[in-house]
């Protein structure tokens, strides 16, 4: 239980109780004499027995101030420590406080007090702790030295108040509960001020002196000063008071006053001084005081006798940063609580350059505070970031002076004031603050509206704490940035972050339709969301694989042309799977489709043009790095479902794949001629599609005449049915070469097969079967590597008359043409033999390079059971029952380049390629007579 007890006017004469047996017993404070001065409370707890264990002195005078406990079986109370300050008393004890004052009260015999389970530190601890602060302030008292009056005594008895200790609780939440007071009284005697008959003491103040923690003293036993810091009745500045004790009474008289031993200006000696204090800025005093300048001097005067006090207010008016020494009275009255705020704040900012910065300022010099400076510490400038900012825009605040290159920041605001929450403020040795913006947000004269970023240039920063960004929700605290930028001019990675935050400039959540398409010379827009000026822009690129045309979509109202996808369409309806949304910092969305199909007439209802095949989203990183993301189309009726490719897609493997989603989704293929694709023989086009849905067939066939010369080999393409010839290419070294027909476009509906010869591994001469008129059933040669092929009119041979037994001229016919390129100058004619004579002996034409096939090779067949063949699940239902029907002596495409009647269950019989030329003519007549 614990009584606090006031003193009006401040002179305690005694303190005193009665026991249980009503006897009044003095208490006598050892070291101490009766009675003191500036006394305010005094702190009475008690337990059991008679009378109180503890008792606490709340005095000005660092001497009587302080905690006393009895020694056991006197009236003597000496001097203890309990870790417990006035301040502390008057509020409710956090749990390490309690225990400490548990500790003290056990040893004065207490017992039963309540346990605080959330302490931060063990009981032993606290102990330690407790001996450790108590050695250290009874070798402070050995230095003290104490006066004491003779007071006429008059008794007053005062109110008891609680002191109340915290809750015993499981958690840790500092929760607390009350102590009732036991219903005892102490009477205290105090006495009136007297007058001082002694002569005070004369001291010389020394501005520069302070203390951080606990009291200093300065000034030698024969004018001892005691410096107390005092930082709660100024928010944000430190008070320091200094005071001098003699025998003869609390009143002193200042000799001088100086800073770091040389005598200020303009303040005078002062007699009647109760108190000199000296304001300091409270974040230069937890570091090197070096740095930190006295900012005002008030000295509190009294008459002897009387209460009133007198207040004198001296401003540091000193121009030089290493100089303390000039002074200016103020004011000779009490100024209100915010005008002296408002004096602190004014000479804060003269002499330790700190300022509030004004986030929202644009232009123009300022100190941030009332009664700025002209010109202000601060200028204002934009930032000439050379366009890297692209919609954004930067202004930096630095210091508007010659005296220094840093500043310091007491708070950041904005508006009409407002304090900007969230950056840990006070900052020190600041380079410069530069503020980010919307560009449109800029406008007015002098002031922006909504600050996107901040960025503080400070050597006491480190990197993490430089960047803050603003909150989701304005009523949010601002929040440091994840992802920092190198420096200041670190733009594209600036502009990355800045493209996230709430402002007219962020990037827009759109959805792409990768069905909006115009052509390839003119552009469309189509809207993203419900604004008019919102819109997507889809241009033709130039340099696309040929034969294919690449739209791109970007957003046309994005900063620096990046926005965020949030989703995919195909002709407004939404996309199901593999291009999802939630992509951000894309710079555009490309779209591939195939050139031929795209033509304006072909869009209609239907819509006939072709679909798309490959997307390619590319993204930029907070870098500027770019990367591209591909994803194809699967192929389902819609459009609707699409798959990451994970090839790199760089160059040639561009085409390549296009020209393989192109085979799938637009039946459109490209015959390689390539002479290493075609000795293989087999299946090819759609190289990643079901054996069902591949396109071309090809194989080796031997052309020779009936006299028995060497043969010729030669290639056959087989294109399935309803496929579109979409290009004829080869592979020339590491280039590919595409092949063009003089007076012919691609693509080419009809064509059925394309057989070509060779000289070497390039090939020289082909035939095309089926197709439009000019192109059907003729033969064409290569001139030169890059210019278009040229119909060849000698020949009168179709490749279904190239059988074993042709004849030596329409052998010699072929030989001719293919002897005239290099590589195939060698070929020999067939030279009909004598008849009665010896036959000739015929010297083998030269095979293709790397061809290991024999000379004497089998003259063309049909292809052999060996033959890659469709699976059973390919072959139709009535496979089976025409496997065994007979097939007359020879076929335009089966039998092609000669073969005898055979019957399909053999070699090439509907179960082998057989099959394949049966499914291509839908069960039409397909064996025809030579």
């Amino acid at each position: 239980m614990a009584y606090r007890h006031s003193i009006t006017d401040g002179r305690l004469a005694g303190i005193y109780y009665n026991n249980t047996g009503g006897q009044r017993r003095r208490k006598n404070l050892s070291g101490l004499r009766f009675p003191m001065d500036a006394v305010q409370n005094v702190y009475a707890f008690y337990c059991a027995g008679d009378g109180p264990s503890l008792i606490y002195v709340d005095s000005q005078s660092p001497m009587a101030k302080g905690w006393y406990k009895k020694e056991l079986g006197t009236d003597t109370w000496r001097w203890t420590y309990a870790g417990i300050k006035s301040y502390d008393l008057n509020n409710e004890l956090m749990c390490d406080e309690w225990m400490k004052l548990k500790i003290t009260l056990e040893g004065c015999g207490c017992g039963g007090l309540p346990e605080c389970s959330g302490h931060t530190m063990s009981l032993e601890q606290l102990k330690k702790e407790l001996e450790k602060e108590e050695r250290e302030q009874e070798k402070l008292r050995r230095v003290m030295t104490s006066a004491a009056a003779q007071p006429q005594l008059q008794e007053q008895t005062l109110p008891p108040a609680p002191v109340r200790p915290p809750q015993d609780s499981a958690s840790s939440d500092g929760s607390r509960r009350d102590v009732s007071p036991v219903h005892s009284t102490i009477s205290f005697t105090s006495s009136s001020q007297q007058d001082d008959t002694g002569i005070p003491h004369e001291v010389t103040i020394d501005i520069n002196k302070r203390s951080v923690i606990g009291q200093t003293i300065y000034g030698g036993n024969a004018s001892t000063v005691y410096i107390t810091p005092n930082s709660t009745t100024l928010d944000g500045f430190t008070e320091y008071i200094h005071k001098a004790y003699d025998r003869k009474g609390d009143c002193f008289t200042v000799k001088e006053f100086k800073y770091r031993g040389e005598k200020t200006n303009n303040i005078p000696k002062t007699s009647k001084v109760t108190s000199v204090s000296v304001c300091y800025w409270a974040a230069l005093e937890t570091r090197n005081q070096d740095t930190s300048r006295p900012l005002l001097v008030k000295i509190t005067q009294r008459n002897p006798g009387e209460i009133q006090v007198k207040e004198i207010y001296y401003d540091n008016v000193s121009s030089k940063l290493d100089d303390n020494t000039q002074w200016r009275l103020w004011t000779e009255f009490s100024p209100k609580p915010d005008e002296l705020r408002d004096r602190l704040t004014s000479l804060n900012c003269s002499l330790n350059y700190v300022v509030n910065i004004d986030v929202s300022r644009t232009r123009g010099n300022y100190c941030g505070h009332l009664k700025a400076h002209i010109p202000g510490r601060v200028k204002v400038e934009n930032v000439d970031d050379h366009g890297g900012l692209g919609n954004y825009k930067a202004y930096k605040h630095e210091l508007n002076t010659n005296s220094g290159n840093t500043f310091h920041i007491s708070a950041l605001k904005y508006g009409n004031g407002k304090i900007l929450t969230g950056v840990p403020t006070p900052v020190l040795d600041v380079s410069s603050v530069t503020v980010y913006f919307c560009a449109r947000d800029t406008r007015s004269g002098g002031i922006a509206q909504n600050p996107l970023m901040i960025y503080i240039d400070s050597a006491k920063l480190g990197k993490e704490s430089k960047w803050f960004q603003k909150p989701d929700k304005d009523t949010d605290p601002w929040k440091s940035v994840e992802l920092l930028p190198e420096n200041d001019r670190a733009y594209d990675k600036i502009v990355g972050i800045l493209d996230t935050l709430s402002s007219p400039c962020k990037l827009a959540d759109v959805t792409i339709d990768i069905y909006q398409r115009g052509t390839s010379s003119a552009r469309i827009f189509y809207p993203h969301s419900y604004s008019v000026s919102n819109r997507i822009l889809v241009t033709g690129v130039g340099g696309s694989p040929p034969g294919f045309t690449e739209y791109k979509h970007t957003d046309n109202s994005a900063s620096k042309n990046t926005f965020t996808v949030s989703g995919f369409e195909y002709n407004k309806e939404k996309v199901k799977a593999g291009l999802s949304g939630g992509t951000s910092k894309v710079t555009g969305v490309s779209v591939y489709y195939w050139s031929p199909l795209e033509d304006p007439t072909r869009k209609g209802h239907p819509d006939k043009r072709g679909r798309p095949l490959l997307v390619k989203v590319v993204t930029k990183d907070l870098g500027g790095e770019e990367k591209s993301t591909y994803y194809e189309n699967k192929g389902d009726p819609g459009n609707l479902n699409w798959m990451n490719v994970n090839d790199d897609l760089k160059g040639a493997n561009l085409e390549v794949k296009l020209k393989l989603l192109n085979c799938k989704l637009n039946d459109a293929v490209t015959v390689d001629l390539s002479y290493t694709a075609s000795y293989k023989g087999n299946w090819y086009c759609c190289a990643d599609h079901n054996s069902k849905d591949k396109k071309i067939y090809f194989r080796e066939v031997q052309v020779s005449c009936k006299h028995k010369s060497p043969s010729i080999s030669a290639y056959r393409h087989f294109i399935g049915v309803g496929a579109t010839l979409a290009g004829i290419k080869y592979h020339e070294g590491d280039k590919v070469k595409n092949i063009t027909l003089t007076g012919q476009r691609f693509p080419m509906d009809g064509v059925e097969s394309i057989s070509v010869f060779y000289c070497g591994e390039v090939p020289k001469l082909i035939y095309l079967e089926g197709g439009v008129s000019t192109v059907s059933n003729k033969w064409f040669k290569r001139d030169s590597s890059d210019a278009p092929w040229e119909e060849v009119r000698s020949l009168n041979i179709i490749p279904d008359k190239l059988t074993k037994t042709i004849n030596c001229n329409k052998y010699n016919q072929v030989v001719n043409v293919l002897k005239h390129f290099v590589g195939c100058s060698n070929y020999q004619e067939c030279n009909k033999p004598k008849e009665n004579g010896p036959k000739p002996l015929l010297k083998a034409a030269p095979q293709p390079a790397h061809h290991t096939t024999s000379e004497t090779s089998t003259p063309l067949t049909a292809p052999s059971v060996t033959t890659p063949e469709p699976t059973a699940e390919e072959r139709d239902p009535e496979a089976k029952a025409l496997a065994e029907i007979p097939i007359a002596a020879t076929t335009s495409l089966w039998l092609t380049f000669g073969a005898p009647s055979a019957t399909l269950t053999g070699a090439g019989g509907l179960t082998g390629l057989g099959w394949w030329a049966f499914k291509r003519s839908k069960g039409d007549p397909w064996v025809r007579q030579i």
